[in-house]
C-alpha cells in the first residue's frame, strides 16, 4: 500500500503543475491561478503562526469565494447545455424530415420508421463539426464545474489542516513548549526589537 501511495505522490509531484491552473474569469478580466500555490502549505505557513493565522482567517471567505465561482460555472454549464439542447432539436427535426423523405417510395415505406438513434446519428453526420464544437464547448463547461468542485474539497482539507496545527500549537503553548522551541513566535512572550 505505501509503495502505491509513494509511486502515486511522485506522479502527482512531476505532473501537478501540468494539470493544476485554473483560468479565472472575474468581471471580464482573465487570471490563471496556480492550484498548487492555493492549496498546498509549505513549511513557513506551518512553522510561521503568523501566516497560518493569516490564511486561517481568509479560509471561510474563500471558500465562499470559491462556492460562488462553482455556482456561476454551474450556470454557464446548463446554459450551454440548454443552448446544445435547441440547436440539436432544430437539427433532428431536419434530419427526421429528410430520412422520411428517403422512404416515400413504397419500397423505402415497407422499412422501419426512423429511431431516435437514427436521428442523432444523421445530425452528427451532417453536422460533423458543429456537433464537435458543441462537445468542446459542453466538456469546457462541465470541465470548469468539476475543477471548482475539486478546489472546494481542497480548501476544506485546509481547514482541517489549518484546524489540527492551530490545536498542536495551543498544546504546545499550553505545555510551553512553543516558547522554547520557537522564540521567535507572537506566542513566545520573548520582546521583539
Amino acid at each position: 500500500m505505501s509503495e502505491s501511495v509513494d509511486t502515486a505522490i511522485s506522479i502527482f509531484d512531476q505532473h501537478a503543475r501540468e494539470v493544476m491552473t485554473l483560468p479565472v474569469v472575474v468581471n471580464g478580466v482573465v487570471s490563471q491561478m496556480d492550484l498548487l500555490r492555493e492549496l498546498m502549505f509549505d513549511n513557513r505557513d506551518l512553522a510561521d503562526y503568523t501566516a497560518l493565522f493569516s490564511r486561517m482567517k481568509k479560509l471561510p471567505a474563500t471558500l465562499t469565494f470559491y462556492g460562488i465561482m462553482k455556482h456561476r460555472a454551474n450556470a454557464a454549464a446548463l446554459e450551454v447545455e440548454d443552448d446544445y439542447k435547441i440547436w440539436f432539436a432544430q437539427e433532428a427535426e431536419k434530419a427526421k424530415d429528410e430520412l422520411n423523405k428517403a422512404q416515400a417510395d413504397f419500397k423505402a415505406s415497407l422499412m422501419k420508421s426512423p429511431t431516435i438513434g437514427d436521428i442523432d446519428n444523421r445530425v452528427m453526420l451532417n453536422n460533423a463539426t458543429e456537433w464537435r464544437i458543441w462537445r468542446e464547448k459542453k466538456m469546457k463547461a462541465n470541465d470548469r464545474v468539476s475543477t471548482l468542485s475539486r478546489l472546494l474539497e481542497g480548501l476544506q482539507a485546509s481547514v482541517k489542516l489549518v484546524g489540527s496545527e492551530s490545536s498542536l500549537l495551543q498544546a504546545l503553548i499550553n505545555r510551553g513548549i512553543e516558547a522554547v522551541s520557537n522564540p521567535s513566535s507572537r506566542f513566545s512572550g520573548a520582546k521583539k526589537p
